[in-house]
């Protein structure tokens, strides 16, 4: 063969190793294209779920029975311990199951505010302007039921608190009853305060039916302590009007604290 065959037929030898070599690579290349990728690996959520529960103690013969535990906390959905968070409050807590959020937007009760103070009062005078002595003063007092209490006066008291009060004109009003003898005083003050303990116009009705009573007794005349005149019946209406509306605007309001 000549030179020029021999160079032809090395030419051609390595033409076709380039071409089986190219078509090898090739097909390793479509393989791995045509090869669907493995699965991953799947995490065993159940093992984990067990690995946060504790333990369960192991019987112990002749020990006394276990006793039930506490409520399991919540889990989530990947068996994580994980606080609830309660919508609205801003802070998260863990709830047991089975227990409800506290209910949102319900308003809370507004304090009652407490009623402003009225004073209604009358007093009783003797009729030619001299002083009543104090015997005579305590006899027609406890006649009616009325007590000795606090401030050194007397009271009509419902269960332990007064709803009415009468006390002497002369400052500061005592009437003790040990010091009845030598004692004088040109008038009583007969007085209620609201709000009070008891319903205004029967405490009104009573205070009004007592000091009647004292007048006659101590031969004397009931005043209008507003007016500084006799009592009318008029001006009785008045008082019980003023009372009557009184108990109708504060009907739910709250006693002021001491």
């Amino acid at each position: 063969m000549s030179a020029l065959q021999w160079a032809l037929l090395l030419l051609g030898v390595g033409i076709a190793a380039l071409l089986v070599f190219s078509s090898r690579r090739e097909k390793k290349a479509l393989e791995r294209l045509n090869t669907p990728a493995p699965p991953p690996a799947s995490r065993d959520w159940g093992m984990e779920r067990e690995s946060v529960q504790p333990p369960a103690p192991a019987p112990t013969t002749g020990a006394a029975p276990a006793r039930p535990s506490a409520p399991p906390t919540a889990f989530d959905e990947f068996g994580v311990s994980r606080p609830r968070k309660i919508p609205g409050l801003g802070v998260s807590t863990t709830l047991p199951p089975g227990t409800r959020a506290p209910e949102l937007g319900t308003p809370a009760a507004a304090p009652v505010e407490p009623a402003p103070g009225k004073l209604i009062g009358l007093y009783i005078a003797e009729h030619e302007g001299t002083n009543i002595l104090g015997p005579k003063i305590h006899a027609a007092l406890q006649e009616r039921g009325l007590r000795y209490g606090l401030k050194r006066i007397y009271h009509r008291y419902e269960g332990e608190q007064p709803v009415f009060s009468v006390a002497s004109l002369v400052k500061p009003g005592a009437l003790d009853p040990d010091e009845a003898e030598g004692f004088a005083t040109p008038g009583l003050s007969v007085f209620m305060v609201l709000p009070g303990p008891a319903r205004p116009l029967a405490v009104f009705q009573d205070m009004l039916d007592t000091a009647r009573g004292l007048a006659r007794a101590l031969n004397a005349e009931l005043y209008d302590s507003e007016q500084r005149a006799p009592l009318t019946f008029e001006r009785e209406r008045v008082l019980h009007e003023q009372v009557e509306e009184w108990s109708r605007r504060h009907a739910g309001a709250a006693r002021p604290t001491a």
